[in-house]
């Protein structure tokens, strides 16, 4: 019979040995997660982004790479219809000083009469015409020259049918057709016409000027 010694003592003082645990021992403090993963209810960083997305950006701020709308600027009309208003206004400079009525072989200037106003206007428009070809034309620039065209207009009816009578006087004096319409009239009529139908169509056609 072979004996058997009995199994170590420990030593006083030594804490007995024990076989290792079939578990890793819990670790107290914060938990730990894998990485970009984190529990409900908790805070922390967000997860990244897949590919391709934008960054996460704080609420009520725009995404990064995009700026405000750029402000718009005022309208305005468009610049083919000022350079065309700007000929207007200089015809009805070249036609107030020109022949207005020819009285048998003499002729009238229309400075005599109403051909200073109408040049005066035709300065006016010319310097109207002059901003809206530089993209300037405001609103009341295209109105305002709609009204002096207007007055034109209506100054070259005038004194066409002031002529007309006393043509008819004439004639029927026996005095034959001895008065009629200078070409200087006929042209601030026409300039007139054509400066009043520009100036609408500034009123209507404006588009907004970049600021």
């Amino acid at each position: 019979m072979t004996y058997t010694p009995p199994p170590e003592q420990p030593q006083y003082g030594q804490q007995p040995q024990y076989p290792a645990p079939p578990y890793p021992p819990p670790q107290y403090g914060e938990p730990h997660y894998p990485q970009g993963q984190f529990p409900q209810g908790q805070y922390g960083p967000p997860p990244s982004q897949p590919y391709g997305q934008p960054p996460y950006q704080p609420y009520g701020q725009p995404p990064a790479g995009y700026g405000y709308p750029a402000a718009a600027g005022p309208r305005v009309s468009e610049p083919l219809i000022g350079w065309l208003l700007l000929g207007a206004g200089v015809l009805l400079m070249i036609g107030a000083p020109m022949p207005w009525a020819t009285v048998l072989t003499f002729s009238v200037a229309g400075t005599v009469g109403g051909g200073k106003a109408t040049m005066f206007f035709g300065v006016v428009l010319a310097v109207f015409g002059l901003l809206i070809g530089l993209k300037q034309g405001r609103l009341w620039v295209s109105i305002t020259a709609c009204v002096l065209a207007a007055l034109v207009v209506l100054v070259a009816i005038g004194n066409m049918g002031n002529i007309t009578d006393v043509a008819r006087k004439s004639a029927d004096n026996f005095l034959g057709n001895t008065v009629s319409i200078g070409s200087g009239l006929w042209l601030t009529l026409v300039a007139g016409i054509a400066a009043l139908v520009l100036s609408i169509i500034g009123i209507a056609r404006r588009r907004v000027q970049p600021s």
